[in-house]
C-alpha cells in the first residue's frame, strides 16, 4: 500500500463474489470546496451568459452571502452527481 490511512472508499463495481474499490483522498477534495466557496459573494451569482437563453433574459437574484454560499454548494453537488457518479 501506500501508507496512508484510507481516507474513504469508493466501490467502483461490485457483484456477489467480488468488489473493485479505490481509496478517495476526501481530505483534498474538501480543501478544494473550501477553497471554492471562499471566492462566493453576495449578489448575482456568476452563472455562465449563456444559461441567460434558458431563463429568458430574467434579472438574476441579488443573493445574501448565506443564499450565495447555499446555492454554490448546490452547483456543486448538482456537478459532482452528474460528472462523478
Amino acid at each position: 500500500g501506500t501508507g496512508r490511512p484510507l481516507a474513504g472508499i469508493e466501490v467502483i463495481h461490485s457483484d456477489h463474489d467480488e468488489a473493485l474499490v479505490r481509496n478517495v483522498d476526501t481530505s483534498r477534495r474538501f480543501s478544494m470546496l473550501e477553497e471554492r466557496l471562499q471566492t462566493v459573494h453576495p449578489g448575482a451569482y456568476p452563472l455562465p451568459h449563456f444559461y441567460d437563453i434558458a431563463f429568458a433574459g430574467a434579472t438574476r437574484a441579488d443573493l445574501s452571502p448565506e443564499e450565495s454560499l447555499k446555492f454554490a454548494a448546490r452547483r456543486i453537488g448538482e456537478y459532482s452527481v452528474n460528472e462523478c457518479c
